[in-house]
This record gives C-alpha cells, structure tokens and sequence, in this order.
C-alpha cells in the first residue's frame, strides 16, 4: 500500500466525505492545529511516564490516564471538524469531560499555597507552557469558524483542558 496519493498536490484536502477544501481553509487549520495540540499532549504523557512526580498530589498514572481521556475528546473534536457538515448538538462526552475537569481542577486547586506571583517556565513547566499557545492558537481558528452553537461546548472543553494540564503542573512543580 502506497501511503502517499497526490491528491493534494493541487492544495485540496478531503474531509471525511470525500469533499475536498484548499489547505488553507480555516477549518484545515482549526483540525490540524487541533492534532499538533494532541500530539503535544502525546509527549507531555511520555515525558510524565519517564519522570518522577512530586510525591502526594496524584500519582502519575491517574495523571496520564486522564490527559488520555483529554486526548482522546480532542481527537473527537477534530473528527468532527473534518466532517462534511458540522454537528450543532453537543456530544455527551464533552459535558461529562467538561465536569471531570472542572471537579479535578478545583481538588488540586485546593491542594495549592496561595500564590503570589507567576511562576516562571522551568524544565517541568516549559511543555505546558508550548501546550498553552498551541492551544490559543486552536481556540482563534475555531473561533474563526463562526460555527456558535459548536464553539458554545468545544471551546470550554479545549480551555478546561489547558487549565488543568497548567494546575496540574502547578502541583508538581511548587
């Protein structure tokens, strides 16, 4: 099997349908910038496989199972950006992963001193800090979109997400 076709030769790509739309569409963009932020998260799991975790606030495989889930939503979202027509009713899997998240950011938040100024980007940190702009580069693309009533559940589910990779590193970092 071949793994290249030359159909995008002419700068076209093909959404799930068989459609096709020129590589820079905003919505090729939105999905692909979508893989680039789960690919980061990819090696944000693998990078936390490899180290060790501050002891006591979660054990690393509660942590890279759930950046999992978080990837696997992700890989939904952009499934669904690469649909011919755009889903408008929110998926049950976003609303249930929107409330894990926020449940899981408000119990390490908790875990947390009070902070009192921002934390500098170090070694541990610095992936997050990539994942974090890569992720405001998603959000402005799917912005771009003017999809409202999909942005309304998406866009919380892709901030929630960054927010608790960033609390999450918090925990492990201070």
């Amino acid at each position: 099997m071949k793994i290249y076709t030359r159909a995008g030769d002419d700068g076209t790509t093909s959404l799930c349908d068989g459609s096709r739309l020129s590589k820079d569409d905003i919505r090729v963009e939105a999905y692909g910038t979508l893989d680039e932020l789960n690919a980061h998260i990819g090696l944000l799991i693998s990078l936390l496989q490899t180290s060790s975790l501050k002891e006591g606030v979660q054990p690393a495989a509660n942590l890279t199972d759930f950046l999992s889930e978080i990837q696997e939503e992700l890989f939904v979202i952009g499934g669904e950006l690469a649909r011919a027509e755009i889903k408008t009713e929110e998926p049950v899997s976003t609303q249930k992963l929107i409330t894990k998240i926020e449940t899981i950011i408000d119990e390490l938040s908790s875990q947390l001193p009070v902070q009192h100024h921002f934390v500098l980007p170090g070694v541990s940190f610095q992936h997050l800090k990539v994942m974090f702009a890569v992720r405001f580069v998603v959000v402005l693309s799917v912005v771009s979109l003017h999809y409202p009533m999909w942005q309304q559940f998406h866009l919380k589910s892709l901030s929630l997400s960054t927010d608790y990779q960033i609390i999450s590193s918090f925990c492990h970092v201070i």
